[in-house]
């Protein structure tokens, strides 16, 4: 049985073939260079190299007497995204990358990995240091409804949902440098000392700028503190309205 290898270039694709049983099998149109004649090939890749060619790539095929036709390797087009030369690849180093140039994974000589997007805009490296992760957004998500998001206008939002979406704990930094913490439960800290350094509201309805005004700042008594005690009384200074609270 005769082998013979063939060239030509891709003069067009179709992924939506399907064969008599209905099996998506695409096909890859190619003209010989031998006699100019249109072969359709089918793109039978193997699961670990699917790689769909483009339009214009040159091709090296086979054909095993007047059995079917296959196709052994690609070539050409798209010159500008083959990353060539000492800082695109060098020695040793591998890079996975679509043909139309849009997303890389990148493996390194120094043993760092990097996944880049198409843009270049977001990247995800793996070396001796950790993990570094770059791009306006970062979503961390699990199945359990928890997610920590990193947004591009610097506020951060670490929260768990109920299965309706609804907030059921969340602690969120705006772009303000304001902190909120939101519980459907309690919120317990435990330290051997809590400071606290600046003016506190407390009370239902507190955390409501509009609401706010009805409450005044928890100040402190004692001898020390920043309305003392009258001592006759055991309050703090007759005549302040605004104390809600003492120590």
């Amino acid at each position: 049985m005769d082998l013979t290898f063939f060239t030509g270039q891709v003069v067009g694709i179709d992924t939506s073939n399907k064969d008599s049983r209905g099996n998506n099998i695409p096909i890859v149109f190619v003209k010989s260079f031998l006699d100019g004649a249109v072969l359709p090939i089918d793109w039978t890749p193997i699961g670990a190299q699917q790689n769909m060619p483009m339009v214009g790539q040159q091709v090296l095929y086979y054909r095993m007497g007047t059995y079917d036709t296959r196709i052994v390797a690609y070539y050409g087009n798209n010159e500008t995204h083959i990353r060539k030369g000492e800082f695109g690849l060098n020695q040793g180093e591998a890079v996975l990358q679509s043909d139309s140039g849009l997303g890389f994974f990148k493996a390194a000589q120094d043993g760092s990995v990097e996944v880049v997007t198409g843009d270049a805009v977001s990247s995800l490296e793996g070396s001796s240091d950790g993990w570094e992760v770059k791009g306006p957004k970062v979503l961390l998500e699990t199945f359990g409804r928890c997610s920590v998001t990193l947004n591009e206008d610097g506020s951060i939002i670490l929260q768990r949902t109920s299965g309706n979406g609804d907030v059921q704990s969340k602690i969120e930094l705006d772009t303000k440098n304001n902190v909120s913490i939101e519980a459907k439960g309690n919120l317990v800290v435990k330290a051997k000392q809590i400071l606290l350094d600046g003016e506190v509201f407390f009370g239902p309805g507190a955390s409501d700028p509009i609401q706010q005004v009805k409450f005044a700042p928890v100040v402190t008594t004692g001898p020390f503190g920043t309305h003392p005690l009258d001592f006759v009384t055991g309050s703090p200074i007759v005549g302040n309205q605004k104390v809600k609270a003492g120590s």
